[in-house]
């Protein structure tokens, strides 16, 4: 098979080949070195992820939306050049699961029950940990890493890597719904409302494709559209699981399970025996950093539930009996009398004064002769923290009284002031003072004549070298007479 890079060659001058992993319908994956470091590089083929979609949308898929946790595999980087696009990622030593599966085929073999079982319920143990909108989406055997296989030898407590999270949606749903179809058995894996709702699709989708790797699991083939149930198809297995794959395998995501704690507790109550004959299995307990997702301190317990380990990641010891713990002295009202006292004593910052010795060791021999209270007896001091809190609640209330008084008396002044200027009369506009009229003059001129009355005044055309005449004088003087 004609590759794209051949083992030594470097990747962007930066990673050196090592092995050529596999292929899929987006890229090729390869084995890769870095210094010391290992990483699994997929290298995008480009006439499938065209140039139109840019490094920033991949990055939003695989790296930005991927959710913090230990069972994806974490994306380190995605980088550009010389013609190719590539996806770093962690590299994780195992085969994938359909490496597995082809691999029992050839030799002849097929998965027990209780194979089937351990595989499943790991799975849906780490779907059950991932946040409640996060989404594989087009989950299937390639993309289900085991750590640690080598061959068809199946251990016994699988553990699972799940990749290429939110890669689909780097290009449309119809385009990757091609790809699949054209490897026949991945399309399989996609749910109906993959195709049917453009790629939107929540985690039933993934319940779903956990439906369909059970069913190949069990009969060797993936089911069709009208699958016969596994009874019919040479399942061995309990026939309690029938209708638990038939849930999972339901065409409407309603009619699915809810989540995959729900699918989960079906499988098991389905292989009730296998349960309880897988014993301890071993998880993994440590710490996530939320930024990197990656684990930065984990250890490794077999338990067989949960509830079973510490805070400190480790599975408790055998308890032992329960000592019964001696009674202890009663304390007399002496000594409760001493300790408050001391008590007191620290909190008001004063020396504590010493009891007389005589007093205190001649009372209880008093008291358990006569049952009286001895007047040698050192009777206790008032309480210092009572009267402090006393004096602080006397001297808040004071602080409250003035400022209560303070708040009317602002009010007070300020309700006199408004009203004050509310109630203060309005001075009247000016009345005008009205001007006497002069009598009126009659001119004997010729050609000017002024006439003055108390309703209106007339004045006739004058030469223009005659003085204005002035509204408002007492004794206008006449115009000088023309010669």
């Amino acid at each position: 098979m004609a590759t794209m890079y051949q083992d030594q060659e470097r990747i962007l001058d930066r990673y050196v080949v090592e092995e050529f992993v596999g292929s899929g319908g987006l890229g090729e994956v390869y084995r890769c070195r870095e210094g010391a470091d290992r990483f699994a590089v997929k290298v995008l083929i480009s006439r499938v992820v065209p140039g139109y979609v840019t490094d920033e949308k991949i990055r939003e898929s695989v790296v930005v939306n991927r959710p913090p946790a230990e069972a994806l595999v974490a994306v380190r980087d995605v980088l550009e050049g010389g013609g190719r696009r590539v996806i770093v990622s962690d590299f994780v030593d195992g085969l994938d699961l359909r490496r597995v599966m082809k691999a029992r085929t050839a030799a002849g073999k097929r998965f027990a029950a209780r194979e089937i079982f351990l595989l499943v319920d790991a799975l849906l143990e780490e779907l059950a940990l991932l946040p409640p909108f996060a989404a594989h989406g087009a989950l299937k055997p390639e993309n289900i890493l085991l750590p640690g296989v080598t061959g068809d030898e199946w251990p016994e407590h699988p553990s699972v890597r799940i990749t290429d999270y939110g890669l689909h949606s780097i290009i449309s749903f119809s385009k990757y719904a091609s790809l699949q179809l054209a490897a026949r058995q991945p399309y399989a894996y996609l749910a109906p409302e993959f195709v049917s709702l453009g790629g939107r699709v929540d985690r039933r989708a993934d319940l779903y494709s956990v439906g369909v790797l059970a069913y190949e699991l069990a009969t060797g083939d993936v089911p069709k559209k009208f699958a016969a149930p596994l009874s019919e198809s040479g399942w061995d297995g309990p026939l309690s699981l029938d209708p638990v794959i038939a849930r999972a395998l339901a065409a409407t995501p309603e009619a699915r399970y809810a989540n995959a704690s729900d699918f989960r507790a079906a499988i098991r109550a389905a292989f009730p025996e296998l349960e309880r004959a897988a014993g301890a299995r071993p998880i993994e307990i440590g710490s996530i950093d939320l930024f990197s997702g990656q684990t930065t301190q984990s250890v490794s317990v077999a338990v067989e539930d949960l509830n079973e380990v510490d805070v400190f990641g480790e599975a408790p010891a055998p308890s032992a009996p329960t000592p019964v713990a001696e009674a202890a002295p009663a304390t007399s009202d002496r000594d409760l009398v001493d300790l408050d006292r001391a008590f007191d004593a620290a909190l008001s910052g004063e020396p504590e004064v010493a009891e007389p010795q005589a007093a205190s060791t001649a009372a209880p021999a008093a008291d358990a002769a006569t049952g009286d209270e001895t007047p040698d007896r050192v009777k206790p001091q008032p309480n210092v923290r009572m009267k402090k809190l006393a004096e602080k609640k006397e001297s808040n209330g004071f602080v409250w009284l003035l400022v209560v008084a303070a708040a009317i008396a602002v009010c007070v002044v300020g309700y006199r002031y408004v009203k004050g200027a509310k109630m203060q009369p309005i001075a009247p506009p000016p009345t005008p003072i009205a001007t006497p009229a002069p009598a009126p003059t009659t001119s004997t001129s010729s050609t000017t004549t002024t006439t003055t009355s108390t309703t209106s005044t007339t004045v006739a055309p004058t030469p223009s070298n005659a003085p204005a005449i002035i509204s408002g004088e007492k004794n206008p003087k006449p115009p000088a007479a023309t010669p």
